[in-house]
């Protein structure tokens, strides 16, 4: 998996969240992801790949 940067809309945990920053730790990535929904919006959360799944979310741009 490459590398999201910040702003980058992401789905865990069966969330939307939002790439605040990355950070290289050793082999692995530390995410700083903010939440869009449900009743942690607005809360920020660490999390490390590849422990963890992130799923970019990819927008359509020509909806037909």
């Amino acid at each position: 998996m490459t590398t999201l940067i910040a702003g980058t809309e992401v789905r865990v945990r069966g969330l939307l969240w939002e790439v605040v920053f990355t950070q290289a730790v050793g082999e692995q990535e530390l995410y700083r992801l903010r939440c869009l929904e449900g009743g942690l919006r607005g809360q920020e959360f660490d999390l490390l790949t590849p422990f963890e799944t992130i799923e970019p979310v990819t927008i359509d741009f020509n909806p037909q």
